[in-house]
């Protein structure tokens, strides 16, 4: 009876809340690898803006190369500056190895991050002009947002308050435990029947029964003191990502 009265409203809070927890970590989960798997996407198209910048900047070092080669010949251009816009276009020509080992990585790091394996293609126009970006609010409106709001924030509060159903359902234990108890015998002998004769016959009992354990308080205890620390180390937790 003790047990129903003060221990299963805390046992079912406590697994409501963790039931929840456990929800909220997993759609933070699945925020996090979409906002990983965008940033890995951006990440490609960067790259190939940049080797067609790369590209762009050799064709025009090599046409300057063309240039001040006709320019030596003709006497109007130096050696030294013939060997210089060489040099320009080596440059050149090493940014393009260089971004095209960039857009390899990052067509990877895409692949491996959004586990994709078909042909990769742009998914929007870079060259339209972006939206407008409207007002989101000041920056202490953005944080406390936050804090309400993500999903890890929510998540940690979840599992503090299933650790403190937790406190509430183990101090149950620390209270004497009240059963109650029904016996119902059809015997032949019948035990409760003297004297003792053969023959059938029927005796029923029913009462309460209190009962407390010196072992069962001490162990509660230190339960309890476990669970509190671990709500402690949920809190720290909270506090810690809500300065983060």
């Amino acid at each position: 009876f003790s047990d129903y009265a003060l221990a299963l409203s805390p046992a079912r809070k406590g697994a409501d809340a963790n039931e929840r927890a456990a929800r909220l970590r997993k759609e933070a989960e699945l925020q996090t690898a979409g906002v990983n798997a965008r940033i890995a996407y951006f990440d490609w198209v960067r790259a190939q803006a940049q080797l067609a910048i790369a590209e762009a900047s050799l064709a025009s070092s090599k046409a300057r190369v063309e240039d001040g080669s006709i320019g030596l010949d003709a006497g109007t251009v130096t050696s030294a500056d013939a060997l210089g816009l060489q040099g320009l276009a080596a440059s050149a020509e090493l940014g393009v190895m260089q971004a095209q080992s960039f857009l390899r990585l990052a067509e990877q790091n895409l692949r491996i991050t959004a586990q994709y394996h078909g042909p990769l293609q742009l998914g929007e126009d870079l060259s339209a002009q972006p939206a407008e970006i409207s007002s989101f609010g000041s920056l202490e409106e953005l944080i406390n947002h936050g804090q309400e709001n993500r999903a890890e924030s929510q998540a940690l509060r979840k599992s503090e308050t299933a650790l403190k159903h937790g406190v509430d359902g183990a101090n149950v234990n620390l209270y004497p435990r009240l059963d109650g108890f029904v016996n119902l015998s059809h015997a032949n002998p019948n035990q409760a029947f003297f004297p003792p004769s053969n023959e059938w016959n029927t005796s029923w009992m029913v009462g309460l029964n209190l009962s407390w354990r010196l072992d069962g308080y001490l162990n509660t205890k230190a339960q309890v003191r476990e669970l509190e620390a671990n709500a402690n180390v949920m809190r720290a937790q909270s506090h810690s990502l809500d300065r983060a």
